[in-house]
């Protein structure tokens, strides 16, 4: 379907599938094909695909894009897809954006993105550890989660995480901060560096979960997860699993469009 990354005369492939919001429009192929280190930007080959009802792809769009960081895709209810990306400066003015989430529209059976637009921009300097972009099946339009790691002397800080809602041309129309105050019954103080991750749900609310390797000094290491159901109101509702369970090395959790977690758990004498 397209070239893959090569650095260094060493093969690298790192490329992506992204469904189509309407499953006859097939779905994006993206990959990175240049990295040059004298260069700000990385290169993306990106093509657009339908699948023919006697199972052959057809290409209908392709392009070649650059940024400065890799996207988090999502796409759009209007059939396109947006690539939504991170970027940090700093800078003396403080009256400049230091910090921002910006986004470029790539339309169905289009070869042109259009200009980037702003999502967030703040003028502090933050920590933007992840981005988690869906369609809102319970609100209008799209939503984008930021995790923000804070400045903290606490050892295991818990992450801030910020909401923005937009329109699939990204249009902004409501930001706001997710309250998630952990249940004790975690104790995040006896943990060693755990992730904090958080993934929309469908149809309301968050899958909030926190990670921690059961062995740390193994790096193909289990993890240890507590996972919750957070509402729109900030209140935590537990899962009917044991805390913690156990998932894979690689901390594979994928929320499916009809509101079910799937998890991937260790294999025993396999990671």
């Amino acid at each position: 379907m397209g070239p893959s990354l090569v650095v260094n005369n060493t093969w690298t492939p790192q490329q992506s599938i992204t469904s189509n919001a309407n499953n006859v429009q097939g779905f994006l192929y993206y990959t990175p094909i240049l990295s040059d280190f004298s260069d700000i930007y990385t290169h993306y080959n990106l093509t657009q695909w339908i699948i023919n009802d006697d199972g052959t792809l057809s290409n209908v769009a392709a392009t070649i894009s650059a940024l400065q960081v890799p996207p988090s895709i999502v796409s759009t209810i209007d059939g396109g897809y947006m690539f939504i990306y991170p970027i940090t400066t700093t800078s003396q003015d403080p009256y400049t954006s230091q910090s921002g989430i910006y986004a470029v529209y790539y339309g169905y059976g289009s070869n042109i993105l259009r200009d980037p637009v702003i999502l967030y921009e703040t003028i502090m300097q933050l920590d933007i550890s992840t981005l988690n972009c869906v369609i809102s099946y319970s609100e209008v339009g799209q939503i984008c989660l930021i995790t923000i790691q804070p400045n903290s002397t606490d050892p295991n800080p818990a992450p801030i995480f910020i909401k923005i809602n937009y329109l699939s041309g990204g249009s902004v129309f409501n930001v706001n901060h997710i309250e998630a105050t952990l249940p004790t019954i975690i104790g995040i103080s006896e943990l060693n560096s755990p992730d904090f991750l958080i993934q929309p749900l469908p149809f309301g609310g968050y899958f909030y979960s926190v990670n921690q390797q059961t062995n740390i000094n193994d790096d193909q290491s289990p993890y240890d997860t507590w996972g919750y159901v957070l509402d729109d109101n900030g209140n935590f509702i537990q899962w009917n699993l044991s805390y913690p369970t156990q998932i894979n090395s690689n901390e594979i959790t994928q929320v499916l469009k009809n509101n079910t977690l799937v998890m991937a758990q260790p294999i025993v004498g396999q990671n």
